[in-house]
């Protein structure tokens, strides 16, 4: 565990283990703060050569290796509000995980950072950009570092604070929410298991595990997208090559060399693993539906409860049900009863008259304030929070509107 210090393996000790040829951003970043000053003086007042003077340098690698943890700590406990625990890389990524990066992908051609800050400068400079329009805008949304707004019916791009700050060249900011984004974060998780790879070896390992979740969850996608197959993305050819090899190297992320490449220091040490996502949806993202699907999926008795459910929803996902409890209200309406009737014949249907509650659970669950229709979770901005793991009180919670409900059967 890395956040606990003095062992082997710890913060501390890692720390120590940082190559230096990571720390440009981390002076970047000092230019721009008091550490920065303090720094610099520092090195200015220092006139040791030889022994000490490495000695020296050794004492200010670490101070910098620390400044960005606690840096990076912070950001994301207070900026994302969610919480993070430090653990060994996972063998495989989860359904929600690949799911989260296909979506968190989508339209990502080519992009490096000056591409990104570029997209910064705009909306710094007070541009609005249309939703629609511009991918690589959207992918700007996704790294957290613009926020959407609706206007009627249309969806734009605005600046926030942060987004003024990687205008402004803050490049250390970039690679933080560059690390934490889903297709960086599982190829780092995973280079940090197996070792240096190619492009064709991740193509091979990520890419067909991509597929098998694609192929999986293909009807809910369909939902959302014009898909016509199961894909790979982002773990094929064309995004490994020209997106995550380009951005990882670029923002210090990635050593790649004779078309191998491996994770830094840098990158290990950004790669938290979260024990709650917030999960967001605007048009045409459509992460709660991701989020619910898998939950669903992931057990033989799963619970899902939604005041209201369209016809749409109900056949995708009784397609990766085996059983389990569905509850909402009592169908006022003929899609609403359509609904229902489709999820009844995988499952049991129970229903509430005053159900305010959107829960999907299984060994995970997500708490959302969509419910499972098309405008909610394709067109609506809504939240939710994901748990990997379903607390126990949460689970009871379900059991309890369970056994508030009654039992629906079709007219």
């Amino acid at each position: 565990m890395l956040l606990k210090g003095g062992e082997p393996g710890s913060l501390a000790s890692s720390l120590r283990a940082a190559p230096t040829r990571t720390l440009w951003m981390m002076r970047e970043k000092h230019r721009q703060t008091l550490l920065r000053n303090k720094a610099t003086r520092v090195s200015r007042s220092s006139s040791e050569t030889g022994r000490n003077q490495s000695k020296k340098t050794t004492a200010n690698t670490i101070r910098e290796r620390f400044v960005l943890a606690y840096y990076f700590a912070c950001e994301q406990s207070l900026i994302h509000g969610s919480s993070y625990e430090r653990v060994s890389v996972a063998s495989a990524p989860s359904d929600f995980d690949l799911l989260r990066a296909y979506i968190e992908s989508r339209g990502t051609a080519v992009v490096d950072a000056e591409g990104l800050m570029a997209v910064a400068q705009k909306l710094a400079s007070g541009q609005k950009l249309n939703w629609g329009k511009s991918r690589l805008a959207i992918l700007v949304w996704h790294l957290g570092l613009a926020r959407a707004a609706l206007e009627g019916r249309k969806a734009i791009l605005l600046a926030t604070q942060s987004t003024a700050r990687i205008a402004a060249g803050e490049r250390m900011l970039l690679a933080v929410r560059v690390a934490r984004w889903t297709p960086m974060r599982i190829l780092v998780r995973y280079l940090a298991e197996r070792g240096p790879a190619t492009v064709e070896e991740l193509v091979a390992e990520l890419g067909t595990r991509s597929l098998e979740t694609t192929r999986r969850y293909l009807p809910v996608l369909q939902l959302a997208y014009k898909l016509g197959r199961p894909v790979a993305r982002p773990f094929n050819r064309h995004v490994v090559s020209a997106v995550l090899f380009i951005l990882g190297s670029e923002l210090g992320l990635l050593d790649v060399d004779g078309g191998r490449a491996e994770p830094t220091e840098l990158a290990l040490e950004l790669t938290w693993e979260p024990e709650i996502e917030v999960v967001k949806t605007a048009p045409s993202v459509p992460l709660a539906l991701a989020a619910a699907a898998c939950s669903l999926a992931s057990t033989a008795k799963p619970y899902l409860i939604s005041p209201w459910i369209d016809p749409e929803v109900a056949r995708a996902l009784a397609q990766l049900l085996r059983g389990g409890i569905i509850i909402s209200r009592p169908p006022k309406n003929g899609k609403h009863i359509e609904a229902l009737a489709a999820l009844a014949e995988r499952c049991e249907v129970r229903v509430y008259e005053r159900l305010h509650t959107k829960l999907a659970l299984g060994s995970g669950a997500v708490v959302t304030s969509a419910n499972m229709t098309i405008s909610s979770l394709l067109h609506n901005l809504e939240t939710g929070v994901y748990y990997r793991k379903t607390p126990k009180p949460l689970r009871e919670h379900a059991e309890e509107i369970a056994a508030t409900a009654r039992e629906w059967r079709e007219a």
